[in-house]
């Protein structure tokens, strides 16, 4: 939804098109995604501090 600027349901049928290309379940997607994202798009500094304190704000 971040990366694309898009709505939940939107991300969701995004995702359920990727699940349905590559054959596999929801789970192992999510958790492939997450270690790429984690491992690729590390918060620097003060965009961390940023996000924490929007995180903190919920």
């Amino acid at each position: 939804m971040i990366g694309y600027g898009i709505s939940a349901e939107r991300a969701f049928d995004i995702l359920i098109w990727r699940l349905e290309q590559k054959n596999v379940k929801l789970r192992q997607v999510s958790e492939q995604l997450s270690a790429r994202v984690r491992a690729d798009f590390a918060l620097l500094g003060g965009l961390r501090s940023q996000f924490d304190q929007l995180l903190l704000g919920l």
